[in-house]
Parts: structure tokens; sequence; C-alpha cells
């Protein structure tokens, strides 16, 4: 049940940000608790044209919003369905903080991190 006081928060992700020129990796929308201080879900569309993602290519991925020992629930997408439409994650309790969101191929051998961003 959506608490009726939530704030959505968005985020243009980054990748690349000691380049010259950072690429878009996506846009992330949090839902915040501004009781609990807190927040609960988040919704992830990625930049399908970003080449780096070219290592997940058709690989079974695993999607987490975290930073050292913060993180979210995993969210496992097959066949670049996580490309196509927006990636949910939600049912969970995180602090505001400095996060990531972490994409790696199921058996570990390719990861695709964000540029670290403030929530």
């Amino acid at each position: 049940m959506k608490n009726m006081n939530s704030v959505e928060v968005k985020i243009d992700l980054t990748y690349g940000a000691e380049e010259e020129v950072p690429q878009k990796y996506g846009v992330l929308v949090a839902t915040f608790d501004p009781v609990k201080q807190t927040y609960s879900k988040f919704v992830i569309t990625f930049n399908k044209n970003l080449d780096a993602f070219d290592v997940l290519y058709d690989q079974p991925v695993a999607i987490q919003v975290m930073y050292d020992t913060l993180t979210s629930p995993v969210v496992e997408s097959k066949h670049n369905d996580w490309l196509k439409k927006p990636i949910v994650i939600e049912n969970f309790e995180m602090p505001k903080h400095v996060y990531v969101v972490s994409v790696s191929s199921i058996p570990g051998t390719g990861v695709v991190d964000s540029d670290e961003f403030d929530l």
C-alpha cells in the first residue's frame, strides 16, 4: 500500500563519470517515505543504447541498487527484457545514502555499474 505522504525522486543515472563526457546510464525513480526516512521502491529505466551494456546482451542478469552492505532486493531479468521495459524493485527499506545501480550477468562474468549518486 502506498503511503499518501510518499515522495518520488527522479535521478538521471550516468556511466563513466571519470570520462570527459559521461554517458546516460538510465533513469531511476525512487519512492521516499518522509516519515520513516527510507526508500521503499525503485523503478529503473535503462539506456538500451549504452555501449557498456553490450557485454550483457542476451544474458540473464541480476539488477540491484547497492553500496557496500546496503543492498536492495535483486531482480533477475532474461532475454534483454531489462532493456525493453522499466525494472521495478520494491518491498524493502533503504536509508538516504550514496548508491550505484548494478547490472551483472548471472554467471558473474560481466558487471556494469552506474556512477555513484546521492539518494
